[in-house]
């Protein structure tokens, strides 16, 4: 009896611990709702439901993840659309296999005594860094309405959304680009949404979910 039992009690065992279930590393870079689609996969356990062991990790640069993906050191990679083309044009082995947006999804947020993009001149806004999603959306809307982001103000790189709104409520900036969630507090705190990057409907990656070659060679069944 307990020789029949066995085989049954390292299967409870093996479906309990996810014992042969195929690890897969996920790198994304922001915490932003663009990002949602990864966490809700998480949280639900549809990784798991695919046989995965999924690692979600946070590496707050999209060049940073491009250049962790190339190594190995992740297997996919959720970041914005231009880190993923510049790392393949510099000639790393990175595809695209798809995206969860295919726009930019962003605010300029500015201060209350901004009345409109006139009144930009001059001023300082907070962007998470050079070459990044928001960097990129914001200078193409800032042309939009005919303002030079490089001469008729000025963009400063503060990292991380949350340290573009802590920027906004301190005051070490005029304005700031922001994305859901970050955006709610933003919003409620009585700062005001000067441009809407997202109903420009600007067509990007946003994020675009990367991996190299190797990985999509090698394990397609994760893929």
């Amino acid at each position: 009896m307990a020789k029949r039992c066995l085989p049954l009690l390292m299967l409870l065992l093996a479906v309990q611990f996810g014992y042969g279930a195929d690890r897969v590393r996920i790198g994304y870079s922001s915490i932003s709702g663009a990002y949602t689609p990864i966490w809700v996969a998480h949280d639900a356990g549809y990784f798991a439901k695919e046989g995965l062991q999924d690692d979600i990790i946070l590496i707050p640069s999209g060049t940073q993840l491009a250049q962790v993906t190339v190594a190995g050191e992740i297997d996919i990679g959720s970041l914005n659309g231009s880190s993923a083309i510049a790392a393949a044009l510099s000639g790393a082995d990175l595809k695209i296999i798809g995206n969860s947006g295919n726009k930019m999804v962003f605010s300029l947020y500015v201060r209350p005594e901004i009345k409109n993009v006139e009144g930009l001149r001059g001023k300082r806004i907070g962007i998470t860094r050079f070459g990044s999603a928001p960097d990129i959306s914001v200078r193409y809307a800032l042309r939009k309405y005919n303002i030079n982001p490089d001469k008729d103000l000025t963009l400063i790189q503060l990292g991380f959304m949350a340290t573009v709104a802590a920027g906004l409520q301190g005051g070490s900036i005029e304005g700031g680009v922001v994305s859901p969630p970050t955006q709610f507090a933003i919003d409620k705190a009585g700062f005001k949404e000067l441009i809407s990057i997202t109903d420009m409907n600007y067509a990007f990656p946003n994020p675009a979910l990367v991996a190299v070659g190797t990985i999509i060679r090698s394990k397609p069944e994760v893929i």
